[in-house]
């Protein structure tokens, strides 16, 4: 999979404390190339963390459409069950569930009416995965009717991928990683 720069971002920020405890001379390798066990339960904990935030947004989104208590129950207990949530996020460990939690509350801030924070969280999804780009673009034509706002609209989603495109268009490791994904 490739994931943009904005995603990296985020497992630099989960990271920090790791990096703290290697400046007070604690390691976190075995040897060059494998994790001790901690540090790397503390890189599945970034999947444990999204997924609940994803079972929250879950919740929230069945709320807006009054979903009672005891149904939203049911929805959680069969998105936490479902072979398709757990065998991506926590058993091979990918991390696109990151974009869609935050494509999740994108979706909840259009529900809410919040459109400039609806526009702020799908700014961060499309930044680290496209295909948030399928869910924003039709919410983006349901709200707008004028083309130039869908158009612009459309940018500025646009505007944190065009960025880290421009700024590593010719850096080795990411051409590598763009044939490497396809």
């Amino acid at each position: 999979a490739m994931y943009d720069v904005l995603l990296y971002i985020v497992f630099a920020i989960w990271n920090i404390p790791i990096y703290i405890l290697h400046k007070f001379g604690i390691s976190f390798l075995e040897n060059l190339t494998t994790l001790k066990s901690w540090a790397m339960l503390w890189n599945k904990g970034l999947i444990v963390v999204f997924m609940w935030l994803f079972i929250y947004y879950i919740d929230k989104i069945a709320k807006e459409f009054s979903v009672d208590e005891v149904g939203r129950s049911w929805l959680k207990y069969s998105v936490l069950s479902s072979f398709i949530v757990i065998y991506p996020a926590m058993i091979v460990g990918q991390y696109d569930l990151i974009p869609v939690v935050f494509t999740l509350a994108g979706i909840l801030a259009y529900l809410k009416k919040n459109y400039k924070k609806f526009l702020i969280t799908f700014v961060f999804a499309v930044g680290m995965k496209f295909f948030a780009i399928f869910v924003f673009i039709p919410l983006v034509m349901m709200k707008e009717k004028n083309i130039f706002k869908i158009g612009g609209n459309c940018i500025v989603s646009f505007a944190i991928p065009l960025v880290t495109r421009i700024l590593f268009r010719n850096d080795t490791a990411y051409l590598f990683s763009k044939e490497f994904s396809g």
